[in-house]
Parts: structure tokens; sequence; C-alpha cells
């Protein structure tokens, strides 16, 4: 039996069709499986922070400029608290959360979304210790960092050049517990690990380390000095340092921390941090 033209196109066309049909979900799912893994990397979160604090987590995730968000674990699941964008060129950010007011025990993740080409993924979750804010009014200095605070503040009380800037005279400096319980930390993990920077071993910088001891500041400065014996001799290499002085010089300053460690088996022996705050 003959078939018509139009007969045998229709059936062409249903199987055409149905070719497509069938292998629609097989493009799908090759579409998804194309998407690439997400690498989530959290860069030595601090595990204790202060009541009402601000918690900052660093991160580096797979893609350019994609959203980040930080989580935190509560009765239902988790729940956002904090989200940004990652740098275009770096895939780096930063989070910041507000701890509460009460002190406890919180549980945080980073979670990164998934994006046409990457898939979603999530860190696992890391505990945080919520302590209560220390109230100290004073700070019983020893006899040598008595005599650094005292040596700043009278070269503070007159003009001088730090560098290329000029400085009027400014007021003295007032010890905070907060910022001396940073400076002097950091003054005894450099002497026992034997390194001498700014940035810790664990990768944290000094907003993070004053942030963690408790103090909330507007602005921060940090000092650091190594191999000096006396006190004399420490406050006048900051002095003779433009970047040093002009922290220990600048009139925005109103509280100070002063940290000191000795160590025989370190290479510098004599460790010495000064940690400048504004508070919020």
């Amino acid at each position: 039996m003959r078939r018509s033209p139009h007969s045998v196109a229709t059936i062409l066309l249903i199987v055409v069709l149905t070719a497509l049909s069938l292998h629609a979900p097989a493009a799908q799912a090759a579409d998804t499986s194309a998407r690439r893994a997400t690498f989530v990397q959290v860069y030595a979160p601090p595990t204790s922070i202060a009541t009402g604090a601000v918690y900052a987590a660093r991160v580096r995730v797979t893609g350019a400029s994609r959203p980040v968000r930080l989580e935190r674990k509560v009765a239902t699941g988790w729940r956002s608290v904090a989200s940004t964008r990652t740098a275009a060129g770096t895939g780096r950010a930063t989070l910041r959360w507000k701890a509460p007011t009460q002190a406890g025990r919180v549980l945080l993740r980073v979670v990164a979304p998934r994006t046409p080409r990457l898939a979603a993924a999530a860190t696992r979750g890391w505990a945080v210790a919520v302590k209560p804010r220390l109230q100290l009014p004073t700070v019983d200095l020893a006899p040598l960092l008595r005599q650094v605070l005292n040596l700043v503040n009278v070269a503070r009380a007159v003009p001088r050049t730090c560098g290329d800037v000029r400085f009027d005279a400014a007021r003295p400096l007032t010890i905070e517990a907060h910022l001396t319980r940073a400076a002097d930390d950091f003054a005894e993990l450099m002497a026992t690990r034997d390194f001498f920077s700014h940035s810790s071993p664990d990768g944290s910088d000094p907003g993070d380390r004053i942030t963690a001891a408790g103090y909330q500041w507007r602005a921060y400065g940090e000092n650091i000095a190594a191999g000096y014996s006396e006190a004399g001799a420490v406050v006048q290499g900051w002095i003779e340092s433009p970047g040093h002085c002009k922290n220990l010089m600048n009139p925005g300053f109103r509280h100070v921390g002063l940290g000191h460690a000795y160590d025989a088996g370190s290479r510098y022996g004599s460790y010495w941090v000064q940690d400048f705050g504004i508070p919020r």
C-alpha cells in the first residue's frame, strides 16, 4: 500500500519530536554535571568573642565576585546573619557579624550559593564562645610597661615631625584593659612562636585580635618592636620610625594597650606591642 507524501512527512515529524523529547533530560543532566565544584576556605576564624563585639570571618571562595553568606545554627536549621560578595580578582571576602549581647555558644558556617557554572557549597559548622565583656576600670601595668606609657605620653606632649607629616602636641593616652590584653597576648605569642610580624600565624591581623579581646573600635593602630631591652630604647625606636611615630602621635587615639614578653630561646629575646584605639 502506498502512503501519501503527507503521511510520510507526518510520521517523520513525530519521530523527530519523540527523539528530541527523549534526549532533552539527558542534555539537562549533562549541563548539571558540568557545573564545577566550589571550594570554600575560612581563614582561622576566631573561636571566642566578647558579647556585642563584631565577629569577622575571612573567606576565599571559588569564582569571581559571587555571593557568600555567614549562617548561624538555630533550632529550625541555619539562619543567615551576614552576607557579602567576594572580590572579583581574588575570590576573597570578609563576613562581619555582631555577636549577641548574651553569653553562650553559637555554631557558625559559611555558605556559597550555586551559580550557573559553580555548585553550591557549605563549610562544616564551627563553635564560637560568646563571653561576657569584662569591665576593668584600671590596669596594673608592670613597672617596665609603666615606663613605656610615661615615655610615650612625654613624646606626645611636644610637636614633632614623623617622616613627612607634622604633628602638633597631643593629649596623653589612657591605658585600656582590653587593648592591653590584646597587646600582651600578641607579645607572648611572638616570643613563644619566634616570629615578628603584625600578622599572626593563623592569619589574624591587629583588628581581629583587638576585636576578640573585647574592644569596640572605630579605628585602631599597632606598633611592634623586638630586640630592645629597655623602655627608653623601644620608645625611641618607635619615634625614629616614621610609620610607628605617626601612630604614636596620632591625636585621634585616646586609648592604648601595652604588652611585653621575653623568651631567651627566640631570635630577638624581647618583644613589644603597643595597640592604639578610638572607641566606637
